[in-house]
């Protein structure tokens, strides 16, 4: 049975948000990738998680603002009482990746591999992360090999471990997933006090698959760096930023000005409740009020460059993304500057916020045209 409070948060301009469906068995360390993916804490993760299905909750990251990432966690594949029937149904719709998670030394994957076969059925196009956790359990007593040696194709081999046993049991999963796996990567997120380090060893990789097997549409939202509180708001921003430049596409003269408008202004609410400045955003646009007109100006120009027929809308409509994108980029981080300015009590001027939005306005220029 559906819960209805599962229905995904999503309005006509927002992007879809990037969803990861992580199956696997009981204690495969699906909640601890979750934890080291967004760099949230356990009862941050434990109290974010929502109904989805009846066995299958979801979590939203950032947490209780726009999301740039969903995962939706199943019970353990190994339970007897459960029958994944009515998550493979809906969570088949709702996810745009399957992370497949076992414990490197865990054999008994059968369910777990049937469950991927059922799925690809449906959907034989949707990327399929195969996860190998737990490395440590494989070379008892040691630290792991130093540098990652596990970004390419098997056997692996590393200065300080004789890996003939660990390659013989990572090949027996990577067989057993064969043609189901569009990558395999090998990961061990232990906790610090453990003694393992790194304790987030192979994660790097792990976000680099992620976004490289994700369709560049739902990739441009989330930024390299998503853990903590700097990657949450890089990803409010981000996220903005391409709402916006989507809205500057649109080929209505003077339709981007308004959607772009509500895109920042929300924005710079989420980021206020990210940073705990909820009072900020009022004396923050009256400042940067006059400052912006100037980019405002360009957006209007580019605006009514579309009421040139054929050329003006597409000319216009590259140019209105372009500058709707740096604009939302560069207002974004001045603001996360200004609070984190004035929180010790010191007040920027108007000619030190002009000065930052501008500096901060060429860096998103560059970025967005590839010069950095």
């Amino acid at each position: 049975m559906v819960m209805p409070s599962a229905a995904p948060r999503q309005s006509a301009d927002e992007l879809p948000v990037p969803t990861l469906w992580l199956l696997g068995r009981a204690q495969s360390g699906k909640s601890s990738i979750v934890r080291a993916l967004t760099g949230c804490d356990g009862i941050v993760i434990g109290n974010g998680f929502s109904p989805c299905t009846r066995d299958t909750k979801a979590f939203e990251f950032p947490p209780g603002v726009s999301p740039a990432l969903r995962f939706l966690d199943t019970r353990g594949l190994d339970e007897t009482d459960y029958d994944p029937t009515v998550d493979i149904e809906v969570c088949g719709r709702m996810a745009h990746m399957i992370v497949v998670v076992m414990r490197i030394m865990d054999r008994n994957q059968d369910k777990v591999i049937s469950i991927v076969d059922r799925l690809l059925h449906g959907n034989p196009y949707r990327p399929v992360l195969h996860v190998l956790t737990c490395l440590h359990e494989a070379y008892p007593g040691a630290n792991h090999p130093d540098p990652y040696p596990f970004a390419g194709p098997p056997p692996w081999c590393s200065r300080q471990l004789n890996l003939a046993e660990f390659n013989r049991l990572a090949r027996f999963q990577i067989e057993a997933m064969g043609h189901r796996a569009s990558r395999t990567v090998l990961v061990d997120i232990t906790e610090p006090e453990n003694g393992l380090s790194p304790h987030d060893y192979g994660v790097e990789s792990l976000k680099e698959n992620i976004l490289d097997l994700l369709p560049a549409t739902l990739r441009n939202g989330i930024p390299q760096n998503i853990c903590g509180v700097d990657g949450a708001i890089d990803t409010v921003i981000h996220r903005h930023a391409w709402i916006a430049a989507a809205a500057g596409g649109v080929p209505i003269p003077g339709m981007d000005l308004v959607g772009v408008t509500a895109v920042q202004a929300r924005m710079v609410s989420e980021l206020a409740k990210l940073l705990k400045s909820e009072n900020m955003p009022s004396s923050f646009l009256n400042m940067l009020g006059p400052i912006v007109i100037a980019t405002a100006g360009r957006r209007a120009a580019a605006s009514l460059v579309k009421l040139i027929p054929w050329v003006g809308s597409m000319v216009g409509a590259i140019s209105g993304a372009a500058i709707n994108g740096v604009s939302t980029v560069a207002l974004g981080k001045v603001f996360v500057w200004y609070c984190r300015t004035t929180r010790p009590g010191a007040q920027p001027t108007m000619e030190e916020v002009g000065v930052e939005y501008r500096r901060r306005f060429a860096e998103a220029a560059k970025t967005w045209s590839g010069e950095a």
